[in-house]
């Protein structure tokens, strides 16, 4: 009976080298998780800020809205009375408008960036946006 052992001494470094591939693409994983995990939060921190920046501009112009339409209507008095042109009217329609314009676009920019904080925070559903979708269907009625 005769025993045979065949052990390769030297495999032309095929196992090491398969080795420090899997070390190296590990590290590989590590760091785009790492990256994915500060892209994140940076995300969530922008929408969070995003969406406090937005209640402050929208309760801001909501009450521009308030103010300029008082003004609009002591120009109409004055108007009235003969201490007030036209043209003061006019203009105080105009501003009037636009601010009713931001106000709008201030409650719009808000509504996104509920959603992109919802995104960033991976609570997004189907039903905030149909929320959105009513929002915007009831508002522009």
């Amino acid at each position: 009976m005769t025993l045979q052992l065949n052990v390769p001494l030297y495999t032309g470094g095929l196992i090491s080298s398969r080795t420090r591939e899997a070390v190296q693409l590990q590290e590989q994983s590590r760091e785009q998780l790492e990256q994915t995990r500060r892209a994140t939060e940076r995300q969530s921190r922008d929408a969070f800020r995003s969406v406090t920046a937005s209640i402050s501009t929208v309760t801001a112009l909501k009450q521009a809205v308030a103010s300029n339409q008082i003004a609009l209507e002591a120009a109409e008095a004055g108007n009235e009375v003969g201490t007030r042109t036209l043209v003061d009217v006019l203009d105080a329609q105009f501003i009037l408008y636009r601010a009713k314009r931001d106000y709008a676009r201030a409650r719009y920019d808000y509504l996104l960036s509920t959603l992109r904080l919802k995104r960033a925070a991976g609570t997004l559903a189907p039903k905030d946006l149909e929320q959105v979708n009513s929002y915007l269907t009831a508002s522009g009625s």
